[in-house]
């Protein structure tokens, strides 16, 4: 039987691969060109081949307004390092509006690892900003 957190990794795990050529989110403000397979996205973003850009949290499936909730986050990792709690609802990633988990995946795919991005969550009813040096899983 899969627990939640099992099925939330292996949903981002599919999702990051099955975007497709010309892909495109016009309420993201994030284009994404090329096919999305591990392969070809690090031929685009620069990281090494086989290797995904990762934040190092599982983000929560339950719905919210807009955005994407932080269920766990992954004790050492980058969004532990930059600040982020779990409960924090993430609103923007990289200079990009997220309203769902599909917004969250394809700017995430397109991260470059070991850059620094901008995130903007929602905290007890306030907006904050954190800077989060994007990992690699």
């Amino acid at each position: 039987m899969l627990r939640k957190s099992s099925f939330a990794f292996l949903y981002l795990s599919f999702a990051a691969c099955a975007a497709t050529d010309n892909d495109s989110r016009p309420d993201s403000g994030v284009a994404v060109t090329g096919t999305k397979t591990a392969d070809s996205s690090a031929t685009d973003t620069g990281n090494p081949e086989g290797a995904r850009p990762a934040l190092g949290f599982m983000p929560g499936y339950e719905s919210v307004e807009d955005g994407v909730a932080v269920e766990m986050v992954t004790e050492g990792g980058p969004a532990a390092k930059a600040g982020l709690l779990a409960g924090d609802q993430i609103i923007e990633l990289h200079g990009a509006k997220v309203l769902d988990i599909n917004d969250y995946v394809t700017v995430l795919t397109g991260l470059r690892i070991g850059s620094p991005i901008e995130v903007k969550v929602m905290r007890d009813g306030k907006a904050k900003k954190m800077t989060v040096i994007v990992g690699e899983r």
